[in-house]
């Protein structure tokens, strides 16, 4: 707190303040330039902002959803309906559906209670489970997670009704009239027969109690139809087929579905017979009359597979007993492996060969003479030669027990499948709905492509005139970034219209944005040789090129009818165009058949990549939020400011300091020479 001007009368800290403005003079021009590196690097990082936003609207509508969407159409929407997908190609035709998906249920009896009564009141004192475990088995036959529900002696039937809904069993329940029901959430035909619905001995008995004494009353089953002239099957009524979301809805021509699936299936178990059969007789050196009857061909087949079981059985018999004979030569109770193991690997192979004993040189029975006796010798030579014969008698019985059980089951199937389709010439369908079929077909929805690329162009022309616009912005050298002092002395509309100027211009013809713009304008005439029609493999081709005007700085125009009639020539090759993933090299094969490096990839998928390499010269020179003042451009050139400042700050403290002391000097003297005026004037006086 400092006090001037006492002696002197003078304005002492007015007088300071004045002679410090031009003292801050370097430090304002500091201070000006440390606020034109910043706005600048907000300048640069609202580039990158607008260049995430735009990535991220592409991204969006164009990459992960397909711009090419297709319109589907039913011949027939309350018995199945359809929505095409991007994907959707030709035509769907549904002959019939003979069953709709339903999921697996468990309806119990009647029981005398009510959503208040209390589980603890269905059991003996103390006999109630505190826990029990739920779940559902989903329709690939997999078991799901158990899931614990507790119980307590409070708790009401409405309560555990809401215990079991409110948990991830997959099982829904209701209580209703005194009796409980238990539904999958899942529709579908349990896989092996197996239970929908599975639960602990906790919750067996009080679902028993609930008079629910199966957890499963009702199977689930998929649904069943044919599409395009084949029998197949689905777990839910809602599915996919070809890029046709299909909805079936209800059963319609049942007993021509449930013929052509029981045909298929006759026709299929019949080709496997007769592969089985031409297999085996192969295999088992039988000529086949062809004249004869199919029961016939599989008879003498059987019978020569029986043969074979029983020769070969016979054939185990035999060296079973034989190799039971051989062991029991071997010298002291040892196994023929506790014989064999300690022997030498020359000695072994000897073994393994047809050569007697007596057949050995006296070398090679010196090779067992310190481990085996002759007898020795031959029994092992008797167990191997046995052990052989009884390891390739049991391959070729085991062989021809699978070849028979391979016979039975193929004639099985066969029969099986014989008999249902007899049944069902015998049995009348359940429904009587008789119509034609129905089809699906799809069509591109030209109109709302049209008004997709629209939005593209008009959003992606906002981003061009803008970064243009920057580019070109005028540069006002006159207006430089105001001091606080300078600010003190105006008002806000004042200070507001002169930052405005100060801050136009900061990325006029920068080299970051220029350069960018530029690349992202040659995009527009680069040909994709990938595209499959060579006839739409550039931009200009299907009605999309730069504006006339340059100034623009390359704003795409739309030629709207040149676009709606090569969408509606080939919708695919214009999203080809401007939407397939691809490389920024590839080497294609042209219809000519030479080769060309092209990029491959689509229009929009380019965009986002320039844009990338823009945004990473920007994080070069202006950073990101996360990042240090040491790892961008601005940022270094702001710590220098900032530590030019910090210098400046102690050098004009201590001149203001000086300032001060000068002027306290003066007025001390000036406070003397009045003390002395004053003496002397007392004297005269």
């Amino acid at each position: 707190m400092r006090i001037g001007g006492l002696a002197s009368g003078m304005d002492i800290d007015t007088l300071v303040e004045k002679l410090m403005v031009a003292e801050r003079m370097p430090m304002d021009k500091l201070e000006q330039q440390k606020q034109i590196y910043e706005w600048q690097r907000d300048a640069y990082r609202d580039v990158n902002k607008k260049m995430t936003t735009l990535d991220n609207y592409i991204a969006d509508n164009f990459i992960l959803k397909s711009l090419n969407t297709k319109t589907a159409t039913s011949s027939n929407s309350d018995l199945v309906s359809a929505v095409a997908t991007g994907t959707a190609s030709g035509s769907l035709t549904i002959e019939g559906v003979s069953q709709l998906a339903k999921a697996a249920r468990g309806i119990g009896e009647q029981v005398n209670a009510t959503s208040s009564t209390k589980l603890s009141s269905l059991f003996e004192s103390g006999k109630m489970p505190k826990m029990f475990t739920l779940n559902a088995i989903d329709t690939q036959g997999k078991l799901g997670e158990a899931v614990s529900i507790g119980i307590d002696e409070n708790t009401t039937v409405g309560e555990l009704i809401t215990k079991i809904n409110g948990s991830n069993a997959g099982v829904s329940a209701i209580f209703e009239n005194g009796r409980l029901s238990l539904t999958a959430k899942n529709t579908g035909k349990e896989v092996n027969g197996g239970a929908a619905m599975t639960t602990d001995e906790n919750g067996s008995e009080l679902f028993a109690k609930l008079g629910l004494s199966k957890v499963v009353t009702e199977a689930g089953q998929n649904a069943m139809f044919q599409v395009n002239g084949i029998a197949t099957e689905r777990t839910t009524n809602a599915f996919s087929i070809n890029g046709y979301n299909i909805t079936l809805k209800s059963i319609f021509n049942e007993g021509a579905t449930l013929t052509k699936a029981a045909q298929d299936s006759l026709d299929f178990t019949k080709k496997r017979l007769d592969s089985t059969l031409k297999t085996l007789a192969s295999t088992y050196n039988v000529t086949l009359d062809e004249s004869g009857t199919l029961e016939e061909q599989i008879s003498i087949v059987r019978t020569k597979i029986e043969s074979k079981i029983s020769e070969h059985g016979k054939s185990v018999e035999n060296a079973t007993e034989l190799l039971t004979e051989a062991n029991k030569l071997l010298v002291d109770g040892k196994t023929a492996e506790e014989v064999y193991k300690p022997l030498s690997k020359e000695a072994k192979a000897i073994l393994d060969t047809d050569m007697g004993y007596s057949e050995l040189s006296d070398d090679q029975k010196a090779m067992f003479t310190s481990t085996l006796t002759e007898d020795d010798f031959n029994a092992l030579k008797e167990v191997h030669t046995h052990t052989a014969v009884l390891e390739a008698a049991s391959v070729k019985l085991k062989n021809a027990e699978a070849a028979k059980t391979s016979l039975d089951t193929s004639e099985t199937n066969y029969k099986t499948a014989e008999k249902t389709v007899e049944d069902l010439k015998n049995t009348p369908p359940t429904t009587t709905v008789t119509t034609g079929a129905v089809t699906m077909t799809s069509s591109v929805n030209v109109d709302e492509i049209i008004n997709k690329v629209k939005e593209f162009v008009a959003t992606y022309n906002g981003f061009i005139k803008d970064l243009t616009d920057q580019t070109k912005q005028a540069k006002y050298r006159d207006f430089k970034p105001l001091t606080a002092l300078q600010k003190k002395e105006m008002e806000t509309k004042e200070i507001e219209q002169w930052e405005e100027r100060a801050k136009s211009g900061l990325l006029k013809s920068d080299s970051i944005l220029t350069s960018g713009l530029s690349s992202l304008r040659g995009l527009v005439y680069q040909t994709n040789h990938a595209v499959t029609n060579q006839k739409y493999n550039a931009l200009f081709t299907i009605g999309i090129g730069t504006s006339k005007d340059y100034n623009s700085g390359g704003t795409l125009e739309i030629d709207e009818t040149k676009l709606r009639k090569a969408l509606e020539e080939d919708p695919d090759a214009v999203v080809q165009l401007l939407t397939m993933s691809g490389e920024k090299s590839a080497t294609v094969t042209k219809a000519d058949g030479t080769t060309v490096q092209s990029d491959t990839r689509g229009f929009m998928r380019k965009i986002r990549d320039e844009m990338d390499a823009m945004e990473k010269k920007i994080d070069e020179r202006a950073g990101r939020g996360s990042m240090a003042d040491t790892q961008y451009t601005l940022g270094k050139y702001l710590r220098n400011v900032n530590q030019s400042l910090d210098a400046w700050q102690d050098k004009l403290t201590a001149i203001e300091s000086r300032y001060w002391k000068q002027f306290g000097a003066m007025e001390s003297m000036i406070n003397k020479a009045n003390s002395q005026s004053a003496s002397l004037m007392s004297q005269y006086y």
